[in-house]
């Protein structure tokens, strides 16, 4: 039966099964982030705030909870320590080294969509923020050399 102002009637049966169903849905959106899987390259876009970004690529392998590999930068391959992927959020620090100092960043992020939002700090600066978008392992390469004149 349906009412010309409230539209259809909806009967207790219904309504309970509605309710009944909905801590299942909510468990199974909680299920989607432990479901991904992060392993593969990604390419970590920053703006610089002149309309150009600056690229950092990552090597990224996932088992369970605990995340490991590479960051590239510019022509440096450093690991990847202190990694986790839990409940949609990253985690991981990247150390450099410079002389005789160790200087670490903390890398968070959190998934969204195939994508992540990153939050990078490095020791004396602000926070920096970018996304992280898959990538192929081809595209960390250096580019291949001119041909001579």
């Amino acid at each position: 039966m349906e009412d010309i102002f409230l539209g259809p009637r909806v009967s207790r049966r219904s309504v309970l099964r509605t309710l009944a169903s909905t801590p299942i849905l909510l468990m199974g959106a909680a299920d989607l982030a432990a479901q991904t899987n992060l392993s593969g390259y990604w390419v970590l876009l920053i703006p610089t705030g002149d309309g150009n970004y600056r690229k950092t690529y990552l090597h990224l392998q996932q088992s369970g909870a605990t995340i490991t590999g590479s960051m590239f930068s510019g022509s440096r391959e450093l690991p990847i320590s202190n990694g986790s992927f839990q409940g949609g959020r990253l985690h991981f620090d990247v150390v450099r080294h410079y002389g005789h100092q160790a200087h670490r960043a903390s890398y968070d992020g959190v998934m969204k969509g195939g994508r992540i939002d990153m939050q990078v700090q490095r020791p004396g600066s602000s926070p920096a923020s970018g996304t992280a978008e898959r990538t192929t392992r081809e595209a960390t390469l250096p580019p291949k050399p001119l041909p001579l004149p």
